[in-house]
């Protein structure tokens, strides 16, 4: 039986939609970042538009994001 038969898929792949438009060289980081739940996905959050161009709102909230990434939760929604 091969490696990693009954392994689940990587997580973008189970999560996102459009997971076969992920660049392969950004795979790894994708999947830490939805790990983190960094990505923003305004209207579908299954679908991540990684081919699309980035817009303020979303470079906006991806910093915010990743800059309280070390919070929990319930302390992101009280600040």
């Amino acid at each position: 039986m091969p490696q990693g038969y009954w392994a689940e898929p990587p997580i973008q792949e189970a999560y996102y939609k459009d997971a076969d438009k992920i660049p392969k060289d950004a795979v790894d980081e994708v999947a830490a970042a939805t790990k983190a739940n960094i990505p923003v996905n305004y209207r579908d959050p299954r679908v991540l538009n990684p081919t699309e161009l980035l817009s303020r709102g979303s470079a906006t909230a991806l910093i915010h994001n990743s800059s309280s990434f070390g919070l929990s939760r319930s302390a992101r929604t009280a600040v």
